[in-house]
């Protein structure tokens, strides 16, 4: 796995490596440590050292203009936490300039790959939703659709015409890249 350093154009795809490179490691639970309890919800045992290490890995993996962020900080849930703030603000201004950037979205099959797309629209939705902006699934689902060339609209009919229940974003995509296989 390549390492990603952050700076201050790469949080989403930095947010995804580190927390993949935490995985790996058995550390991942750390990202929401406390500090006070030994053990969390599934077993696993927590303790300062390894919390430490986790810091480590963070500390090594951004660029130093990012220093500031996580200056004083002495848990790698804190410093992660500061990050996050710092780089996926959530003020309402924010969520305004969040629902402008939702509504631009456009997919250029000529420049950006489908899977790309899709990974950068569920990044979009994740932000959302972390900034309290509701959206259903079906919005969701229809503004995906929107963007699609006419070539993939059979796959509109498919999924629109499921279960209430069903028709979800991850359905979608699963379908719009069988369907994109083909074109």
């Amino acid at each position: 796995m390549t390492a990603v350093t952050l700076n201050n154009n790469n949080f989403a795809s930095w947010r995804i490596w580190f927390k993949a490179r935490l995985r790996t490691k058995k550390l991942l639970p750390y990202l929401t440590w406390d500090g006070l309890t030994k053990q969390d919800a599934s077993g696993f045992k927590l303790d300062e050292l390894d919390d430490s290490r986790t810091l480590g890995i963070l500390t090594v993996s951004i660029d130093e203009t990012q220093y500031y962020h996580v200056a004083n900080k002495f848990m790698v849930s804190d410093a992660y936490l500061a990050l996050e703030r710092y780089h996926e603000p959530n003020t309402a201004v924010d969520s305004v300039a969040l629902m402008v950037e939702y509504h631009q979205m456009k997919w250029d099959p000529r420049r950006t790959h489908l899977v790309t797309f899709i990974t950068q629209f569920n990044d979009m939705l994740r932000r959302l939703t972390n900034a309290g902006v509701v959206s259903t699934e079906l919005m969701n689902v229809t503004k995906l659709f929107g963007m699609m060339p006419r070539d993939l609209r059979v796959v509109t009919h498919q999924v629109m015409g499921l279960p209430d229940n069903s028709i979800t974003v991850p359905v979608a995509t699963t379908k719009l890249l069988a369907e994109y296989k083909y074109l």
